[in-house]
């Protein structure tokens, strides 16, 4: 349950960016491709990005909730990991890109990355043992 409704979360900030990117074709007159447009490449690789590292994240908080794994741990993850995805998703905005968004852009990676990182290493310490038997 604790991984389905951050999979829920997710799900929005996803419709979300993702309707960010027809708006942006119909401006550009683009259909397909980016149109070497500036705005639609960011609303695009957002997108993506998104798409790139958060099912992993997702299938190992789910197998972390199936076997038992802390309660604590899958909030930490899930709240970090949507904290980091606004974050990323503000960080790409191409209009006026600043020092700040930049440091947003690389703190939310970290956060990102050090999700995935410590969900594989704290599913691993999960099943170790059991693999053991």
């Amino acid at each position: 349950m604790i991984t389905l409704f951050y999979a829920c979360l997710l799900a929005l900030i996803m419709a979300a960016l993702g309707l960010r990117i027809p708006g942006q074709r119909g401006r550009t007159r683009v259909s397909l491709g980016d149109g070497g447009d500036p705005e639609l490449i960011a609303r695009i690789r957002t997108f993506g990005n998104f798409v790139e590292w958060v099912p992993m994240i997702l299938i190992l908080m789910l197998m972390i909730e199936t076997v038992s794994g802390s309660i604590y741990y899958l909030h930490l993850a899930g709240i970090v990991l949507v904290l980091a995805r606004i974050l990323h998703s503000q960080s790409l905005r191409v209009t006026g890109t600043t020092k700040l968004q930049m440091r947003l852009r690389v703190i939310s990676t970290v956060m990102t990355v050090a999700t995935l990182i410590l969900s594989a290493v704290y599913g691993l310490i999960l099943t170790i043992p059991a693999l053991l038997i």
